[in-house]
């Protein structure tokens, strides 16, 4: 079986409310913009996030280990696509622009950033920037702490707004 092109990624604890929403509206961006992806629900929740998962036909990695660093780490482990994208489940992203960074990675950037808030984020990356997408080509050997603050080494990216 070839592997996909995409790995969604999302972290949950204790989501049931929002995440049928992300899942309903992830399923129909890649539905619409015909991309070959798997959607991966890493969770550790009391609630039945993992049930609503299953019922949606996503790849679930059940871990019960608490942060939101070590969900997305679980959720790279078990990722199969080239590419991988990372969110939250929340429904706080507008999924809808997942062919966009798709489209920059295709491009041959290594890193696409964007930012849920619509802000320019200037020149430079702040530690303390909320990010919305986080995409990159799996595969980096890279040692960062935590996914969403280490520091960005010497990769090509975009920031997207």
């Amino acid at each position: 079986m070839k592997n996909p092109e995409l790995s969604i990624i999302l972290p949950c604890r204790n989501e049931e409310q929002a995440l049928p929403r992300c899942l309903k509206q992830i399923k129909k961006v890649i539905l619409q913009s015909n991309i070959d992806a798997e959607i991966i629900v890493s969770d550790s929740s009391i609630d039945r996030s993992p049930e609503i998962a299953k019922k949606h036909g996503v790849r679930l990695v059940k871990h019960d280990k608490k942060g939101y660093g070590i969900a997305y780490l679980e959720g790279i482990r078990a990722a199969k696509g080239k590419f991988i994208l990372m969110a939250d489940a929340d429904c706080t992203y507008d999924f809808n622009d997942i062919p966009k960074f798709l489209h920059f990675l295709k491009q041959g950037n290594d890193l696409v950033i964007g930012n849920r808030f619509g802000k320019k984020l200037g020149s430079g990356i702040s530690r303390n920037s909320c990010l919305s997408f986080f995409f990159c080509r799996s595969g980096f050997d890279l040692s960062i702490s935590s996914c969403n603050m280490g520091y960005l080494y010497s990769v090509n990216f975009v920031l997207y707004n």
